[in-house]
């Protein structure tokens, strides 16, 4: 998890005004000041903006009241963090009457989670841990820096041990080496039993003559698994073969359409030039008819003609 922002209002010695701390690009933190400063406001802001719980509500037992600013009827925090190339952002609003509310959003989430215990759910599967966890392991307290600074190298090493709670991871690994033992244990009886029954079915002919039946029976279906896939080799080709002559068809009854309306075409282009030769020798036959008329007409002009002069 990285840690991108922070804001307070009206938590512990925080006022009305929203403050919120910038906590992008930073890898480990460092909050000084004096005391009544607000260093220890802002790590208990931070857990219970994660999980809604606080130093001063578990140890002391004051309840959630008590993170609110005396001034004030309600308090509010958020927390905005990276995981996993999200980005996510939990608010939590605390009042002197009534219950809290909590509400977490990100883009990758279909929709805000708004129910308290939803997002204390969501919280620890996002971080993978739980909230004495993440005090354990991520932050230190003032007092236990001046324990640590004032003491030999053993006793540092065994203060930083109850800090990061590292004797519980101890315990853990001295369970986990006491159950591999176990279990290696187990493991060897296991095997000096497997033994034990591989001996007896080495002596037993009957398994022997069931044992090379059953080969003969795997190699059989071996062999009718072998035929399956050479006659699956054979329709995939046959399928292939005919996806093409199919490709091919199409193309041929296209050009066969193409072709067809071409012809439809040409043929009333045909039957028209029909209609013109027909009209054609129509009018031809009527210029023939007319040619008598034409021979007359030129005697007549001539006749005429004689007449004038």
């Amino acid at each position: 998890m990285n840690l991108q922002s922070i804001t307070v209002r009206n938590f512990k010695s925080y006022g009305p005004q929203p403050q919120t701390v910038n906590l992008r690009n930073i890898d480990a933190l460092g909050i000084g000041g004096r005391n009544g400063a607000g260093k220890t406001s802002l790590v208990e802001a931070l857990t219970f903006a994660l999980y809604g719980k606080a130093s001063a509500t578990e140890l002391r037992e004051l309840g959630e009241g008590s993170l609110i600013n005396d001034r004030a009827n309600e308090a509010y925090v958020s927390v905005t963090f990276e995981k996993d190339g999200h980005i996510y952002t939990v608010e939590r609003t605390i009042r002197k009457k009534g219950p809290s509310k909590a509400r977490l959003t990100s883009p990758i989430l279909p929709k805000p989670i708004a129910d308290v215990k939803a997002v204390n759910s969501k919280i620890e599967s996002l971080l993978g841990m739980d909230y004495e966890t993440f005090i354990s392991s991520t932050i230190i307290r003032q007092d236990e820096m001046d324990r640590l600074t004032a003491r030999r190298p053993a006793e540092r090493k065994e203060i930083l041990a109850n800090i990061f709670g590292l004797q519980a991871y101890e315990a853990m690994r001295v369970r986990a080496h006491d159950k591999a033992w176990e279990i290696k244990n187990r493991i060897a009886a296991f095997e000096e039993r497997k033994k034990m029954l591989e001996g007896k079915i080495l002596q037993e002919e009957s398994l022997k003559e069931k044992l090379m039946i059953h080969e003969e029976k795997i190699k059989a279906l071996k062999e009718e698994c072998s035929k399956k896939e050479d006659e699956k080799t054979r329709i995939e080709k046959k399928l292939d073969e005919l996806q093409k002559m199919k490709i091919e068809h199409d193309k041929i009854r296209s050009e066969v359409n193409s072709l067809t309306e071409q012809l439809r075409r040409d043929e009333s282009r045909l039957d028209n030039l029909k209609m013109e030769i027909q009209n054609v020798s129509i009018a031809a036959k009527e210029l023939e008819s007319l040619k008598p008329l034409k021979e007359e007409k030129a005697r007549l002009r001539q006749g005429v003609e004689a007449l004038t002069q």
